[in-house]
């Protein structure tokens, strides 16, 4: 009861602060289901420049004067983790429901647990009308068997690939390693279209877009 007066006089002013600054660095135009580390780095630039402006304009206005110096501290540090926590929330949730329909539709297997593989995991899960269900990736690389990517696991190396064709019943295989040499695709094609599975491939000139997907990979 001893702050009441001191909170009545600096909310009107601190909470509009606040939100200038938000809106400022774009917390409010951002889609939380594409949420990224930038926009939580901009979260946490937002958050911290907000408090040091508010310490400023208390200090100008008020002279701290019955304001207790730790609650600046104690509001970063709940702000940080509430505005963090809705923004991990939803992509926590997106990522858990997606995992439910992963088995519907023709079931793939991308060949290659890199960074062209994880970007076309991802975008494969924000658009199910694309119709493929990712159940796991081919890596020659041995040390990424077992690990997961968007919790789709690293299921073996390409000695394994007919066993895990059968096993699991693929339908296609996306070939996505566009840093590797014209041979080596060439020896990674054949060996999955030995599997009898339908094989495209993503070549190192084309973009791993949703667009360039649908129409240069996937044939929507």
């Amino acid at each position: 009861s001893s702050y009441a007066e001191v909170v009545a006089k600096t909310l009107p002013i601190l909470i509009p602060l606040k939100l200038v600054i938000f809106f400022y660095f774009g917390l409010y135009r951002v889609i939380p289901r594409y949420a990224g580390l930038q926009d939580l780095f901009n979260i946490v630039k937002a958050i911290s420049l907000s408090s040091i402006l508010s310490v400023t304009v208390v200090t100008i206005i008020f002279r701290f004067q019955d304001y207790s110096r730790s609650v600046f501290f104690i509001d970063w540090m709940i702000l940080l983790l509430s505005v963090s926590a809705v923004r991990v929330a939803i992509l926590a949730m997106k990522e858990y429901f997606s995992s439910w329909v992963r088995e519907e539709g023709k079931r793939l297997l991308i060949f290659g647990a890199g960074d062209a593989g994880e970007i076309i995991l991802r975008e494969l899960r924000s658009n199910s009308t694309l119709g493929y269900a990712p159940i796991g990736f081919i890596d020659d690389d041995s040390q990424k068997v077992g690990r997961s990517i968007h919790g789709v696991p690293v299921l073996g190396t390409r000695l394994e690939l007919p066993g895990l064709v059968e096993a699991h019943k693929i339908t296609d295989i996306l070939v996505a390693i566009p840093s590797a040499d014209r041979e080596l695709i060439q020896k990674i094609f054949q060996d999955c279209t030995n599997t009898g599975a339908l094989v495209q491939v993503l070549s190192k000139n084309e973009t791993t877009g949703l667009s360039s997907l649908r129409l240069n990979h996937l044939h929507i």
